[in-house]
């Protein structure tokens, strides 16, 4: 409830006690059903979505935010796939959870890093409308850009960067040859003892 609200079921309160103490029990009853009725009118709406919102939050939504416009930030990660009607499908991810994102194939250009092994992926802010059971997607729960913003390019990780090492090449062949020798060994001894 508003602040609002709960000032004028206080005084709801008030007024009530009084004209009952006052014996006009009626009166009272027709004045607290007119002053919360005028609570109920007069308070300001309530959004129902934030106007941020985790994609967590959205994959553990209910139907409150059903066809709401919500604004969501994550990675992007997997690759693209195709859609119908000149759209892609992107996989956003906060660390918590992923949700399919239908955007333009336009809006793929914006995108220069996939998230996976040896990338970053690249950062968006997509705002759209959220479907929890969309009917054009079999039931699928995703979200319907309508604009898609970079917060951050992505990058090649330190991982895709680093250089192959003959050295550690050359102790694991080592370390292999000494081992199938000493197999060897192991089943020619075991051999002259039977």
């Amino acid at each position: 409830m508003t602040r609002f609200a709960l000032v004028c079921v206080r005084w709801l309160g008030v007024v009530r006690q009084f004209v009952c103490r006052a014996g006009f029990a009626l009166f009272g009853l027709v004045v607290a059903v007119v002053v919360a009725l005028f609570a109920t009118l007069a308070a300001p709406s309530v959004a129902l979505a934030e106007p941020n919102t985790t994609i967590v939050g959205l994959v553990n939504a209910t139907s409150q935010l059903d066809r709401q416009t919500v604004t969501v930030r994550g990675e992007v990660v997997g690759d693209a796939l195709a859609a119908e009607g000149g759209h892609k499908w992107l996989m956003l991810q906060d660390g918590g959870a992923a949700i399919s994102v239908l955007v333009d194939e336009d809006e793929l250009d914006k995108v220069s890093y996939f998230g996976r092994y040896g990338q970053v992926g690249t950062t968006l802010e997509v705002s759209g409308e959220f479907q929890v059971d969309c009917a054009e997607h079999d039931g699928l729960t995703d979200l319907h850009a309508a604009t898609v913003t970079v917060i951050d390019e992505g990058s090649k990780s330190a991982h895709a960067t680093e250089t192959f090492d003959v050295r550690k090449l050359e102790v694991g062949v080592l370390l292999f040859i000494v081992g199938l020798c000493l197999v060897v060994l192991h089943w020619r001894l075991r051999e002259r003892t039977r």
